[in-house]
């Protein structure tokens, strides 16, 4: 994301990008994420380094 201090981890999945950040990160920079969602990306969370859950765009 390295909007304003939260990396930008990203991939395809099923032609979507994806972005990954830790449930820190997403705490911490909730605003930033919420952009991301807008813009149509999906948010993969991550605790500890394993995958917990995927936020997607309505």
């Amino acid at each position: 994301m390295d909007k304003q201090g939260v990396k930008k981890i990203q991939y395809q999945m099923d032609g979507q990008q994806v972005v990954r950040v830790s449930s820190s990160e997403l705490q911490q920079n909730l605003k930033q994420v919420m952009q991301l969602l807008s813009e149509g990306y999906f948010v993969e969370v991550t605790k500890h380094r394993t995958k917990v859950g995927m936020i997607v765009p309505y």
